[in-house]
């Protein structure tokens, strides 16, 4: 054991002879092995699982601070029938971890299996669960058969610093979350996530780039007040995102693929869910995204009243550059027009061309074709009350009368 204590890397092979080994059940020497390369050590370890399989019937627990920097690396877990606990790696601190610059620990190409193919053969619900750790990494490993969120974080304080990185999830009958990350300041990067209820899931500022959940009832859920999201291939379910008071949130160069149409029960991508009354859309910018729906039935947007109501208002809120196909394409700069007869006067209706329902604020108007008089007459738009722009012409003018309206109201 001298050279382990020294730095080398050790495997779980070191805790037991080879004749000692339960082919059944290595939970206690999993334990032996982390409890090792997590001890107070002024250095930090590598834990190898030697690219064999580690069958467990009980979570493998660690309640105390883990050296920075250790890492379990390249193997399977896999939980037994009749398994005890909450998550194969139950990794909850009774105190706060580090909170300095640094990875707490890594976990990297493992395999983690919480049960069997079959229905019913749920073994353990989690395979990783966290709480008051810092820094943590969870990168190249994959995840199958998990019928609870199976990447958990608890931890709510600032600078959480969690990674998951080029990772397969795998839930089972959509019945928990795949990521489910609670605190702030982490990263979900690449990914590809399925058979959840709700693939990605951050209760704080949280960046989440270039990930795949499909097969999933909600495909990214975003309930914190701070956001980016960009670059994900988003299949087949939709994006939801709490609308607070303040919001600073980042939707961008996502595509959205819709062609089964089961899972979006309010019959738009990206849904708002306010977390109170009458919250104004503030400080939001969805720009640059695909959305294709061959099926021609959804919106691009759509809001969750369950708990809150939208006040029709926006700030700060920008909807712009999006491209579209079969999809109702909606804008917070929408353009639209309608045809006038020799009439000085009309209305121009924008319900269901901004997003969520939003009321333009004020529009440019002018009369793109005057047949009826040799002048151009002059053409007023008023303030709107509601969704349409009242148009009034100086003199009676035939043609199309084309409105630019804008849905900030830079007062709010």
């Amino acid at each position: 054991m001298s050279d382990v204590v020294n730095g080398m890397s050790i495997t779980p092979f070191h805790f037991m002879k080879d004749d000692q080994i339960d082919p059944n059940d290595n939970s206690e020497i999993l334990k032996k092995a982390i409890e090792f390369i997590f001890g107070n050590f002024d250095f930090p370890r590598v834990l190898d699982l030697a690219g064999r399989n580690w069958p467990v019937s009980k979570a493998i627990t660690y309640p105390n601070k883990p050296i920075i920097g250790s890492t379990i690396q390249n193997g399977r877990i896999s939980a037994t029938a009749g398994f005890t606990g909450e998550a194969i790696f139950d990794f909850r601190q009774a105190a706060e971890g580090p909170s300095s610059s640094g990875t707490s620990f890594k976990v990297f190409n493992v395999i983690f299996n919480g049960g069997g193919p079959s229905p019913g053969q749920n073994y353990a619900p989690s395979a990783i669960l966290l709480l008051n750790t810092h820094g943590v990494k969870i990168m190249n490993c994959d995840f199958q058969f998990f019928g609870s969120h199976i990447i958990y974080d608890q931890t709510t304080r600032a600078a959480c610093e969690v990674t998951v990185e080029s990772c397969k999830l795998n839930g089972r009958d959509r019945l928990g979350d795949g990521i489910r990350l609670l605190g702030t300041d982490n990263e979900i990067r690449g990914n590809l996530v399925s058979g959840c209820d709700v693939g990605i899931y951050i209760g704080g500022s949280t960046g989440i780039f270039n990930n795949h959940p499909y097969a999933c009832n909600t495909a990214i859920q975003d309930d914190s007040g701070y956001s980016i999201i960009t670059g994900n291939y988003i299949d087949n379910c939709p994006l939801r995102t709490t609308i607070k008071q303040e919001n600073a949130k980042i939707i961008s160069n996502n595509k959205f693929l819709c062609v089964s149409t089961d899972t979006y029960t309010e019959e738009g991508v990206i849904v708002a869910k306010p977390d109170g009354a009458n919250r104004i859309l503030r400080n939001i910018q969805i720009t640059g995204n695909s959305f294709y729906c061959p099926s021609g039935t959804l919106q691009m947007t759509a809001i969750d009243t369950s708990i809150g109501t939208l006040s029709g208002n926006s700030s700060g809120f920008y909807m712009v550059n999006n491209v579209a196909q079969g999809i109702g394409e909606q804008s917070s700069h929408p353009k639209h027009h309608v045809p006038i007869s020799a009439s000085d006067a009309t209305s121009v209706d924008f319900s269901g061309k901004t997003p969520f329902a939003l009321r333009p604020y004020r529009g440019n108007a002018y009369l793109a074709k005057n047949i009826a008089g040799v002048s151009v007459p002059a053409v007023t738009s008023y303030l709107p009350t509601t969704h349409a722009i009242d148009v009034v012409l100086s003199e009676p003018g035939t043609g199309q009368i084309i409105v630019e309206a804008d849905t900030n109201n830079p007062f709010l």
